[in-house]
């Protein structure tokens, strides 16, 4: 049995991507955002993606106007495999 002081909290991975994203959007010079994530799944997608919102959305709201982001995926730590709306190396 729990005691009653207690709860439970389903924490949703993504939460922390949009918490840092807004941090990097208050902290960028540029506007500038670029993300690398080890493996293209959908929950790695979604927290990469996450990110790059805030951070693009605080940027621009900050007068950034032409603030951007990249997504990167790899499968090697020497080799890019997958860019975001690029083809995949054949390499």
């Amino acid at each position: 049995m729990i005691p009653k002081i207690w709860f439970r909290y389903s924490l949703k991975e993504y939460e922390g991507s949009y918490i840092a994203g807004i941090i990097a959007g208050y902290t960028t010079k540029n506007g500038n955002f670029a993300t690398m994530g080890g493996e293209s799944n959908l929950a790695m997608v979604h927290l990469l993606d996450t990110y790059e919102a805030a951070a693009v959305e605080v940027a621009k709201s900050r007068g950034i106007a032409d603030a951007k982001s990249e997504s990167f995926f790899l499968k090697h730590l020497d080799r890019c495999i997958y860019r975001k709306g690029y083809d995949v190396a054949d390499d």
